[in-house]
């Protein structure tokens, strides 16, 4: 099981990184956060049909990154709120719903 989490995020991880660094490459940096976002978001849900079943992770995520698409004033602050401060909210999520009972 573990074997196929590792594969279905790998691919979309290694297809944003490397589509990141096109854009790294072409000099469109005020892309590069939202592509990040959008990626593992779209890993996060392929990922969920073999975890818990909340996608809400990879859709806030998703929807993270495309804000952070037409957004491009704070692209460090949108970085850290969607990885940073989400997984903490999503992790609480996630040890009340399950680990407390």
């Amino acid at each position: 099981m573990a074997k196929k989490v590792f594969i279905n995020l790998f691919i979309f991880l290694l297809t944003g990184g490397i589509f990141c660094m096109i854009l790294y490459y072409y000099g469109i940096y005020f892309l590069i956060v939202s592509a990040m976002l959008i990626f593992y978001g779209l890993g996060l849900i392929n990922v969920s049909k073999f975890t818990v079943k909340e996608v809400a992770a990879g859709r806030i995520r998703d929807l993270s990154g495309i804000f952070a698409a037409f957004v491009t004033v704070y692209p460090l602050l949108i970085w850290m709120i969607g990885f940073g401060i989400l997984h903490l909210i999503y992790g609480i999520y996630v040890y009340l719903k399950y680990e407390r009972a």
